[in-house]
């Protein structure tokens, strides 16, 4: 009884030995597992960011996971072995030093910047060259030429808000975007007005270039001018994503809208220090034929000209540019589009008297003047001298006499009161 019991206990001990090498030997081929990447397997790389997991491909992708399922898929000692752990998440844009995980020791961070698709290589870029001299055509090419450059060897550098609008197709809008994308690859993310009112913002904070095709703002323009003001200049940002801890980073985002309406892309206020909006015309030569194709052949040899040979000049404002230099009649169509109602109605008013009565320098309208002048409301009072104050940067006078401009031909009596200065010039 005793051998058999002996020799029983020998079984299991030998089976058990014999599963052991064979979950051993499949750990061990699990470990050489590559995620499934038809074009370039990589190995599989494990990031614990701040006690959460995430399997990486190298590349774009970070998809969340737990510490169960690695260890279910790969083994208990897969994480001892290949797991690289961070304290948080950063946004380094560096083009020329790239790394994914910054520092060392225990003060890793996982860097949620893309390594650029293309290396700089010497040689022709003159597809580009044609493209982008029909684009800043409505700007000035060689202030083109330095939105790229800051881009590409000073990402870092904030530049004012890239808006390209016509109502005519054929233009190279969406081609332009395209290229962004070429060239900056998942560093450049496209967006769309619904993402303004969401709060997650994980998908797009780590770009270099937000970027967003045939534009619309609708009811929502102001708020989201808002937004837009706020992103051209920003520093740092609370980023949260589905699914995960929210954290705080420094942003370096640039935008770049695309539109139809050459009115109406985004709400620009009275005094434009942020916005850069160029006008396209239809190309005038024949199409270049897989110009999208041509444009990525030559990324490379752009970015070298870029990198090795342009000289810019120094920065001339805090978006690199002064903002003088930005100040495009495409620009000034949208901003004079964006007033409000209430404000547009008395300008109108005021152009329309001083344009009947050349010789006038001066026109004189209080709150009062002017409900009586636009048949509006007494209600209207206050809305209407907020406006004044606020929109139009206007401070009334102190008591004078004077003659309410729309009666300034019907009557010659002086009437006493602090009504507003409107000027011919």
């Amino acid at each position: 009884m005793k051998d058999k019991s002996q020799n029983f206990k020998k079984t299991i001990i030998n089976s058990t030995t014999e599963n052991c090498k064979l979950q051993k030997n499949k750990r061990l081929s699990l470990n050489k597992v590559s995620l499934p990447e038809p074009e370039n397997k990589t190995d599989i790389q494990i990031i614990n960011v701040a006690g959460k997991y995430f399997i990486s491909d190298g590349g774009e992708n970070l998809d969340k996971t737990t510490r169960e399922t690695i260890q279910s898929r790969w083994g208990p000692t897969i994480i001892k072995k290949n797991c690289i752990f961070c304290n948080r998440f950063t946004i380094e844009p560096d083009h020329f030093n790239y790394k994914t995980i910054i520092g060392e020791g225990d003060k890793k961070l996982y860097n949620k910047y893309y390594k650029l698709p293309h290396d700089p290589k010497e040689g022709e870029w003159k597809t580009i060259e044609i493209f982008l001299k029909h684009i800043f055509q409505g700007w000035d090419y060689t202030n083109g030429i330095e939105y790229f450059y800051n881009l590409y060897v000073n990402p870092k550098q904030p530049l004012p808000f890239l808006g390209l609008v016509s109502e005519e197709k054929g233009t190279g809008k969406t081609t332009f975007l395209n290229f962004l994308k070429i060239l900056f690859g998942g560093n450049s993310v496209m967006i769309g007005s619904h993402d303004f009112s969401k709060e997650f913002n994980s998908h797009y904070a780590a770009a270099l270039v937000i970027t967003s095709d045939e534009h619309t703002e609708g009811k929502e323009r102001k708020k989201i001018a808002q937004k837009l003001k706020m992103m051209v200049t920003q520093k740092t940002a609370r980023i949260e994503g589905k699914g995960m801890d929210p954290y705080n980073a420094k942003v370096y985002f640039k935008v770049v809208f695309c539109g139809n309406d050459e009115e109406m892309l985004t709400y620009i206020e009275k005094e434009n220090t942020r916005y850069c909006i160029i006008r396209l015309k239809p190309f005038t030569t024949e199409p270049i034929l897989n110009i999208e194709e041509k444009l990525k052949e030559e990324a490379a040899a752009f970015l070298y000209y870029l990198k090795k040979v342009y000289k810019a000049k120094l920065s001339r404002g805090r978006l690199y540019f002064s903002p003088d230099e930005f100040q495009t009649e495409a620009g000034k169509l949208i901003q004079e589009n964006s007033k409000c109602e209430m404000q547009q109605n008395i300008e109108d008013l005021v152009d329309g008297i001083f344009f009947e009565n050349e010789e006038l320098k001066e026109l004189y309208f209080s709150p009062k003047n002017l409900i009586d002048a636009l048949n509006l409301k007494n209600t209207d009072k206050h809305y209407l001298t907020k406006i004044l104050k606020k929109k139009m940067k206007m401070e009334p006078l102190s008591q004078t006499k004077y003659i309410p401009g729309h009666l300034i031909n019907m009557i010659s009596t002086k009437i006493n009161g602090r009504p507003y200065l409107f000027c011919r010039k």
